[in-house]
């Protein structure tokens, strides 16, 4: 951006965009402005939603459905007016150059429109300018229902393991051609608008549903559908977790270890239904709890993602699941590293709203004093078992180690296994399972994916007994 020396009275140099390589001078007196005056940013893109729909609709350039932007966002903060110039958008009565004014970020004061190319006080034009930004105001909260659907396929598998067929308000999961089918529905403005919120919210599912199973799911391509008043008036007699008492020393009415497969299929709970329903439904802040919750499904299906670059071998004893070594990429010590990190980081998210009344004081300055280890051993004593938070501090302790100094959490060492000593490891002797402690004069060793199974326990506690999914 080319600077002004004349910024306080209101002009400002935007790219030239017929040629990329110089700027135009324009100035606020140019423009024309119209009162708009909303109240928060909610209210702002959805007057903007409706704008730009109405602009598509009346000023779409010959052989196109909609307006192309130019899009080159800045901020102006001029004497008396604080501006977010747009860029400019292409009609078929040429280039028109869009901003807002506010006071409060997220709020809209004015909107500015200005052409080069014509002048928009004419009554021809500025009638019809008018006409569209009144009915943007009058109508942008006119929502409707759309229909979507996608496959999902789990990842951790040669062979895709299918989730159980479920219902619930706003959604199905189905089972049709040996494939996951997710429809949902949402409510929007208008088409484009949908898609970019299903986006939005299938990937919070997925991200909810590597918590809830313990599995990677991707997706296929997005598609609008019909309603499916048929598949919901379906009943279904699904299985659920809550069902089934598990192999689990802590709790035998919630799983654990590996995945809730009953029957070859992933079961979900009926907690989890209300979950996908409320993801769906909701339009959460960023300092909401259910917010932060979906935040920390983010980090860890990362981590999942990265963990399937581990590929465990395992050996069946006695209907035991035994590690018996890992197949070794070049960097195996990077994967781990990464991943760890990521399924901390979902602990530490998951923590981060704290009530400041757990926040300890320094005494000799009075600042407070933000703990991550102690919330995340505070939070796994609470929701896997006590004594798993020490544990699980020392593995924080790694991980900074890795972070800023460089020192790898992994093991350096490759099958196939040959007993061994090594000063550096909480057992004393040759660690290659990955990690590997020491804690109160024991050791304790263990692999990627016990810190899953760990971290993915505590989050499916945390958020059936501190969220509202009623």
């Amino acid at each position: 951006m080319k600077d002004s020396e004349n910024m306080n009275d209101g002009t400002f140099y935007v790219i030239n965009i017929l040629d990329g390589n110089s700027y135009i001078e324009l100035n606020l007196d140019d423009f024309v402005a119209f009162d708009i005056a909303t109240a928060d940013i909610d209210s702002s893109n959805n007057f903007l939603h409706k704008l730009w729909e109405n602009f598509n609709n009346k000023f779409s350039p010959e052989g196109m459905s909609h307006c192309p932007w130019a899009y080159f966002p800045e901020k102006y903060l001029f004497k008396k007016v604080s501006f977010t110039y747009f860029g400019s958008i292409r009609t078929s009565v040429g280039y028109i150059h869009a901003g807002v004014s506010y006071k409060k970020r997220g709020t809209i004061e004015k909107l500015y429109l200005f052409s080069a190319d014509m002048n928009l006080n004419t009554d021809g034009i500025f009638s019809i300018l008018k006409k569209l930004v009144k009915d943007a105001i009058e109508n942008n909260d006119t929502m409707k229902n759309y229909y979507i659907h996608c496959e999902i396929s789990s990842q951790f598998t040669k062979d895709n393991v299918l989730i159980e067929s479920y219902k619930g308000k706003n959604f199905i999961i189905d089972i049709s051609n040996e494939r996951n089918k997710l429809i949902f529905q949402i409510s929007a403005l208008n088409h484009t608008d949908a898609m970019n919120l299903a986006l939005k919210k299938v990937d919070f599912i997925l991200e909810f549903l590597s918590i809830e199973t313990n599995a990677l799911f991707e997706y296929s391509e997005l598609e609008f559908c019909g309603e499916f008043t048929k598949q919901m008036n379906t009943k279904l007699k699904s299985l659920f977790q809550n069902n089934y008492i598990w192999n689990n020393e802590i709790d035998k009415n919630l799983f654990i270890d590996f995945y809730p497969i009953v029957n070859e299929k992933l079961l979900l709970s009926k907690e989890a239904i209300k979950m996908i329903d409320k993801i769906l439904t909701g339009e959460p802040q960023s300092d909401d709890l259910f917010y932060v919750f979906l935040k920390s499904c983010y980090h860890f299906r990362n981590s999942l993602r990265n963990e399937l670059y581990i590929q465990n071998e395992t050996l069946i004893v006695n209907d035991l699941y035994v590690l018996t070594k890992e197949k070794i990429e070049n960097n195996i010590k990077t994967i781990i590293d990464g991943t760890v990190t990521g399924y901390l980081s979902s602990i530490e998210t998951v923590t981060s709203n704290i009530s400041i009344s757990n926040i300890e004081k320094c005494i000799s300055c009075g600042q407070l004093k933000y703990s991550i280890t102690n919330r995340i051993k505070t939070f796994i004593d609470r929701y896997l078992q006590e004594g798993y938070g020490d544990i699980f501090k020392k593995i924080y302790h790694l991980r900074s180690l890795y972070l800023h100094t460089g020192e790898s959490c992994a093991s350096k060492y490759i099958p196939p296994v040959r007993p061994l000593l090594d000063k550096e490891t909480g057992t004393g002797a040759v660690d290659y399972n990955g990690i590997s402690v020491s804690l109160n004069g024991r050791s304790f060793s263990f692999s990627i994916v016990n810190i899953r199974e760990w971290v993915s326990y505590s989050l499916r506690n945390y958020y059936k007994q501190e969220l509202s999914i009623v």
